[in-house]
Order: C-alpha cells, then sequence, then structure tokens
C-alpha cells in the first residue's frame, strides 16, 4: 500500500469497513444478528463489449431464521474488475442502485436499516474495501424468505494466443457459500468459441465452476498463507550458460506482497523480487541471475510466484530467459500465460478459473484508447491492440520455387544444402495443398525436380533428389539466373504464387543489384518473393531476424516480400522441427507487425512498446500524465506492406479507463474531489464512491439493527468509544478505536496549551503498529502535541489487522 498522504483521507463508508477484523481473502459471508443465513445462488454472466470484459453477477440468500436478518458478504474480485453496477429484486420487480459519496451512502443504509419511526425501506450497500475486495451489506432477508442482488464488474481483459482472456474466483470451501454458476454469452465483441480452463463449453449455458485443488511442488518453497502459481519454459538448447537473464512482466497492485523466483531445471532456487517496492504496482524490467559456473542450459525453467499478504492480486502477463550461450545470445519466452496470482489466502482461498474467449472479425489489429481526466494535473491513458489471431491466411493451392544455393563457398558451412531444405520441408508442411519446383543456383541455374510437384510427396522427392547428387556443390553463385528461371516457371500457373530464394552472400564481384531487378522482372503481378541467409551453427539454437539493412532487401521489399537471416541448428537431423516451423511459417504468410510504433504516446513515460507486434498478442497500458492525447497512431510493416492505424477514444472506453483506474490501484495521488470526479465518470465503486439501491419496504417497523454510531463528520466516524464489526456495517465490537484510545493525551494537550479546537490526523496501521502519522491543516502547538501523542500509542492486541487507514477527528 503507498504511503498515506493528507489527500487520502478515507470518508465515512471506507471507514466503517476499515475499523473491523482482517479481510478474509475469499468471499465470506456473516449475518449480523445471527440467523441462520446461507447463499443459495451465485451465477455470473460475462460477456466481452468492444474488448471490455462485462460479469453480471447475481447473488440469492436464504433466511432460516425466525427475524429479519442482514447479508454482510465480503467479495473477491476477478484481477482487473470495478464494479458499476447495483440492483436488487423484490416482488419480481429490479431495482437500481445509485452511486453516491461513500459517507452519504454509509449514512442512509445506517438509516434505512435501523430502529426508527421513518418509513421502513429496504437497501442493499455496495462498498469499496480494496482494489480487490468489495463489501455488500443487503437488508431485510426475512424470515425463511430469499433475497436477490446484482451487481455488475467492469473488468479490464487480457488478449493472449487470439483469444481474450478473463478469470473468476472458484468457489470456496465455506458452507454457508453457493456453488459458482458461470455462463458466456458473445457480447459486441464476438465469442465464437469459449473455453473455461482450456475446456470448450457451450456459449450461453450454464456451467459450475470447480472448487480450487490444493498444488504441491516438489521444490517445498510453498508457504502457509501465501499464494502459488507457477509458469514454465522449456529449453531445448543443451549448452553451459555464461550468462542469464529474466525479463518479467508481473501486473500486480502491489509488489510489496508478491516474491518472484526462478527454478532452474536442477531445483535451484533463485529469488528475483522478495516483496520490495512497497505500494507500487507491477514488477517489470530485467533481472540478472548468478548460476554455478558450467550450469547447464536444457530443461524446464519455472518462475514461481506468491503473495504474501492480503488485500491484492495480479497476473504473470508475459516472462522471457535471454541467456548467452557460447558467445551468442538467445531468447526462451514462455507461452502459457496470463497465469492469475490469487490474493494471500487465509485458510482455504480460492483460485481462478481462467476463461477465453475468441474475439470477432479483426481485419489486423483492434485498438482501443481511453483518456480519462481527474483534474488538471491527472490524466489517465490507457492503450489496448489486439493483433488478430492470424493476420493472412495460408495460401491456398500455392505455386512455389525454392532457388537453393548450392555453391561451393557452402564447404565453410555446417551441413551445407540441407540447412535450406530444411526451411523448404518446414515452409512446405504449412501448405500441405501446395505444389513446387526447386532451383539449384550455381554457374547457372537448373530445376531439380523438372515440374511442379506436390508438397504431400516433399520428402521423399527431395530425399530420391539429394541421392541422385541434385545438390552437389558446384562453382558459380548464378542468383540472378536462379530468379529469372522461378519467374518463368510461374508464368502460366494459377492461383497464389511464390519465390522463396537462398544465399550465403557471397555472390560474384561483378554482381549488382540491377541483376536481380532485371531476374524478377519477368515475374507475374501479386508473386511474393523473399530471400533467405541461413546460417548454420552447431552451437546455438534456431533465431531470425528480418534484415531490412540487406543489400537485396528494396528489391524484395518491391515484390511484398522480406529478407530473413535464420541463426542457428539449421539442418541438424537432431533438432526439433516445432521451432523451425514457427519461423518458416513467417514466410508462408505474414505472422506479425514489423516495426510496430506507438506515436503520440505521451513523453517521460517508461513504457516502450515491442519492436513486433505477433498475430494473437496483445498490449496492455495504462498511464498517469499530466495532458493525455486523444489520437494515437500506431505503424510497422507486415512483410512489406506499411501497416497504419489511427486510434481515438470513445466516450465508453473512457469510462472504462476511469473505472479501471481503481481496479488497478493507480488513485493514490488523488485528492478526494479528483477521485470522485473519476469515479462518477466511470460509474465505479471506489474508496470515496459507494452504490445504494432501495427498494419500498414492507418489514415490520420493530425489524431493524440497533447500532452504536453517534454520529457523522465531515471528516468520516469520529464516534468516541463505538466502532463497527462483523465485516462492516454491524452491531459491536470489541475493538477500540483510535480516538478513544487517545482521549487522555488529547485532553493532556488541550490543557497545555488551553486550546479546545478539532484536531484531525491522518493514521495508517499494519497490525499493532502506527506506522504513518499525517498531521491535517496547519501546525498549531496542539496539533503537534496530538501528533506526538498519536506516534507514541501503544495499539492493544484486540487491534490485530493487516493494514487501516484513516482519519481520526479528535
Amino acid at each position: 500500500m503507498p504511503p498515506m498522504t493528507p489527500t487520502r483521507a478515507l470518508t465515512l463508508g471506507a471507514l466503517l469497513l476499515l475499523l473491523t477484523p482482517a479481510a478474509a481473502t475469499a468471499d465470506e459471508l456473516t449475518a449480523t444478528l445471527g440467523q441462520p443465513l446461507k447463499e443459495v445462488s451465485h451465477e455470473v454472466t460475462a460477456r466481452i463489449d468492444d474488448g471490455v470484459g462485462v460479469m453480471v453477477v447475481r447473488r440469492s440468500f436464504f433466511n432460516g431464521g425466525d427475524r429479519h436478518e442482514e447479508a454482510s458478504l465480503e467479495i473477491k474480485l476477478p484481477p482487473g474488475a470495478t464494479a458499476t453496477g447495483l440492483r436488487i429484486k423484490a416482488r419480481d420487480r429490479w431495482f437500481d442502485g445509485e452511486l453516491l459519496p461513500a459517507d452519504e451512502a454509509a449514512r442512509l443504509y445506517t438509516e434505512l436499516t435501523g430502529l426508527g419511526p421513518h418509513t421502513p425501506r429496504d437497501p442493499a450497500l455496495l462498498q469499496w474495501v480494496w482494489a480487490d475486495t468489495l463489501h455488500l451489506h443487503l437488508f431485510p432477508i426475512a424470515p425463511n424468505s430469499t433475497s436477490t442482488v446484482e451487481y455488475t464488474l467492469t473488468v479490464a481483459t487480457r488478449y493472449h494466443n487470439g483469444q481474450h482472456v478473463l478469470s473468476y474466483p472458484r468457489p470456496t470451501l465455506a458452507a454457508n457459500l453457493a456453488e459458482v454458476t458461470l455462463r458466456v454469452r458473445p457480447g459486441g465483441g464476438g465469442g465464437r468459441e469459449v473455453r473455461l480452463d482450456g475446456q470448450p463449453v457451450p456459449t450461453g449455458q450454464p456451467v459450475v465452476l470447480d472448487k480450487p485443488e490444493t498444488q504441491d511442488d516438489p521444490w517445498a518453497l510453498r508457504e502457509p498463507n501465501a499464494s502459488h502459481v507457477t509458469s514454465a519454459i522449456e529449453v531445448a538448447q543443451d549448452a553451459p550458460i555464461e550468462r542469464l537473464a529474466v525479463h518479467l512482466d508481473v501486473r500486480h497492485t502491489f509488489s510489496g506482497d508478491l516474491m518472484l523466483r526462478l527454478i532452474d531445471p536442477q531445483g535451484g532456487v533463485h529469488v528475483l523480487h522478495n516483496q520490495k517496492g512497497g505500494g507500487d504496482n507491477d514488477v517489470r524490467g530485467a533481472f540478472s541471475v548468478d548460476l554455478p559456473k558450467g550450469a547447464a542450459s536444457q530443461g524446464t525453467w519455472r518462475l514461481l510466484a506468491s503473495d504474501h499478504a492480503a488485500l491484492d492480486s495480479g497476473s504473470i502477463d508475459a516472462w522471457s530467459l535471454r541467456m548467452t550461450l557460447q558467445g551468442q545470445e538467445h531468447a526462451f519466452a514462455a507461452d502459457d500465460l496470463p497465469v492469475f496470482i490469487p490474493d494471500a489466502p487465509s485458510g482455504d482461498a480460492a483460485g481462478f478459473a481462467a476463461l477465453t474467449l475468441a474475439p470477432g472479425a479483426i481485419p489486423v489489429t483492434d485498438a482501443r484508447l481511453g483518456r480519462a481526466r481527474a483534474d488538471e494535473e491527472h490524466d489517465f491513458l490507457r492503450l489496448e491492440v489486439d493483433a488478430a489471431p492470424q493476420l493472412s491466411p495460408t495460401p491456398r493451392a500455392l505455386s512455389v520455387v525454392f532457388v537453393l544455393d548450392a555453391s561451393r563457398s557452402l564447404d565453410a558451412e555446417p551441413w551445407g544444402v540441407r540447412s535450406q531444405l530444411a526451411v523448404v520441408r518446414s515452409f512446405l508442411r504449412h501448405v500441405p495443398d501446395a505444389h513446387f519446383e526447386v532451383v539449384a543456383t550455381r554457374r547457372r541455374a537448373d530445376p531439380v525436380l523438372g515440374a511442379f510437384q506436390p508438397a504431400s510427396q516433399a520428402d521423399a522427392l527431395i530425399a530420391a533428389a539429394e541421392q541422385r547428387g541434385a545438390f552437389a556443390l558446384g562453382n558459380g553463385s548464378a542468383l540472378d539466373d536462379g530468379l529469372e528461371l522461378a519467374a518463368r516457371l510461374l508464368r502460366g500457373r494459377g492461383g497464389e504464387r511464390m519465390v522463396v530464394a537462398f544465399t550465403d552472400d557471397l555472390l560474384r564481384p561483378a554482381w549488382t543489384n540491377q541483376a536481380a531487378w532485371r531476374a524478377l522482372h519477368r515475374l507475374p503481378g501479386g508473386v511474393t518473393t523473399h530471400l533467405v541467409r541461413p546460417r548454420p551453427n552447431h552451437d546455438v539454437s534456431l533465431s531470425e531476424a528480418r534484415r531490412d539493412d540487406h543489400p537485396l532487401a528494396p528489391v524484395m521489399h518491391h515484390h511484398g516480400g522480406i529478407v530473413l537471416q535464420i541463426d542457428g541448428r539449421l539442418g541438424d537431423p537432431d533438432t526439433p522441427v516445432k521451432p523451425l516451423d514457427a519461423i518458416s511459417l513467417g514466410l508462408v504468410r505474414p505472422i506479425r507487425v514489423d516495426h510496430f510504433a506507438v506515436h503520440g504516446w505521451p513523453e517521460g513515460s517508461s513504457w516502450e512498446p515491442p519492436e513486433a507486434l505477433y498475430e494473437g498478442d496483445g498490449l496492455r497500458e495504462m498511464i498517469q500524465t499530466r495532458d493525455a492525447p486523444h489520437r494515437l497512431v500506431l505503424t510497422g510493416s507486415i512483410w512489406a506492406r506499411p501497416f497504419r492505424r489511427v486510434v481515438t477514444t470513445s466516450l465508453p472506453f473512457n469510462r472504462a479507463t476511469a473505472a479501471l483506474v481503481f481496479s488497478h490501484d493507480m488513485h493514490h495521488d488523488l485528492d478526494e474531489g479528483a477521485m470522485t470526479r473519476l469515479a462518477l465518470f466511470g460509474r465505479a465503486v471506489s474508496p470515496v464512491t459507494s452504490y445504494l439501491a432501495i427498494e419500498p419496504g414492507v418489514r415490520p417497523s420493530n425489524a431493524g439493527i440497533e447500532r452504536e454510531v453517534v454520529g457523522f463528520g465531515a471528516g468520516g466516524f469520529g464516534a468516541s468509544g463505538s466502532a463497527m464489526g462483523g465485516g462492516g456495517l454491524s452491531v459491536r465490537s470489541s475493538r477500540p478505536s483510535i480516538a478513544s484510545m487517545l482521549e487522555d493525551a488529547v485532553a493532556a494537550c488541550r490543557a497545555t496549551h488551553q486550546d479546545d479546537r478539532e484536531v484531525e490526523v491522518g493514521v495508517e496501521t499494519t497490525w499493532r503498529e502506527i506506522v504513518d502519522v499525517v498531521p491535517q491543516g496547519d501546525s498549531s502547538p496542539l496539533r503537534r502535541c496530538v501528533v506526538e501523542a498519536t506516534w507514541v500509542l501503544e495499539l492493544p492486541s484486540s487491534y490485530n489487522r493487516r493494514r487501516d487507514s484513516f482519519m481520526v477527528t479528535l
């Protein structure tokens, strides 16, 4: 939690919650008046609207007792969720809630549920507790009757592998809570395919969430009262590691709760982040790792993320290993993401069920820009970019000519022509309905197969050609002749057509690019041409690099293609095919936006977009800035085709951005007025706003709750000697208030300084420790005396709470 500032004074509604026992980290239902209360239904309907997740949660509670009861429910939210609506049901009619200042909502709720001469009206109150926690009060639930409430969550989506990703807490083991039933509706953003925890589920049909399973690990690293999740990277390359760095993108609303550990294939544990950063959000950047000399790269590497304190959660959005092996740097990235990090448990805590929804049609990218202004100094800007699951369809009935370099200069390279043939075979695995021809270039260019042959027979045809010596090395590097022959071969063929040429860059001294231009002049229109520069190496794993600086790059770009350099174990029969297939797919069709850039992003931000945006990948970035733009421009290139997209703000996404400020825990620099402005614009529950829903009551006038509330002041709850217990608004609590504990000291200060004015101080506690005291107003002798008295106050054992942050009026 960030340091407390004078502008973070909490309103009455938040204070009534903070002056209670420590919050559980899973949903917890309590009955204020001790009646046998239980939840009988917990239904969630999820959808994606224009890239924004919306969850409508409907919950019903049954009172099996003999008197009216109040349900007090602490709610754990999905990561990135904010409450943006509330309504209650009475006699088959729904009553919408109103977003009010938190102290006003709490005051009205207390009046409506209390005993007195007023006309009975039955309310529900939805309050902020933390970025990942809400509190719901519902009154009254009549004896042997059921009451129903519904709240709406606006949820930030992730986007990974071409799917929108949401999550929802699994049901807990509490006996008085119902099982969770989830259904997904397509919504405005699509949703053609829906999966729950990786398994397909029918759209619109209810599915019951499984309860969390207890997970063990072989490293004995799972601490009690902490949540743990892992992500894995498999490294096939076997070589001693000279240097290792771990690149992390872990999103979390309180990085001081997190421990991040790398577990190497031998079981060694390396701490990357150990609950540092205080209240800062997220853990992002590169972390060097010291390994024993000679440590091998091969095997399974795991990132273990654990949350060690309540009230915050997050996710592993991306992580990768950057290894230096025999002088070459290699990158290995996790592909099992995102992984959600639950809040630290106190007992049986819920994990998260992962929900993936296929998007609607995305031509290249789907992008959203949100701008929310809190005040003249604080704007919030959110950019979301979703790359199409497939940037371009795989060519059908393709005709392709491979122009191979069979010059003797390849003697200096391991595996010779076999490295090029490995790329040919890999390419053709993606297009089994294609037909292909191979041209070998030495002093001149010669066709190898004699006619276009089906790709389904490629392995046998290439093996036969190798056996008869068709790829024997010879003098000369007639790349231009090879390109010209490929152009002639493709003339007259229908359907999609392509040329993939190879070179070792050791061309004849008289070579000029004009030779390539002349050779390809014969190409029919619409034929894509690529140039591949293989660099076989026994000692490094496969990697690729687009080479726009290559002398022949302009020629390839003119014909819609690229120059691609491939390094590593090309042609080695022991090399797995999967890594090469991932690279060769980028020659079959575009799979990324290269040279990706975001123009107009505020200067001074530490965020930098990736150099390439791969299909199926997404970007999510949100910052606080002084003057956020209304427009950004995305640029890049898809093969040789320029990419440009203008993204402008929209009212719906501006509202969502304002709401997400609170779920992302980014509001701490704002004063109460700025928070209120932002919350009202986003229609969100926040530290300063709550939802109150009221329906006409029919309960007896003697059905109410007697509360020990003395008064409500502008600075918060200032009742001496009373507090609210039981998880929120309730009836009694034995915990003394800060104000009551300071009574004698304040009286002494007043007598010493002959000053009877009211004094306010901000107080922040952790467990039984006062960790910060912030005076409010001018620095008078009385105020300084009270501040010093507060600093030396020793909290009793009954004041045992992980975190409190509030104002005290004395």
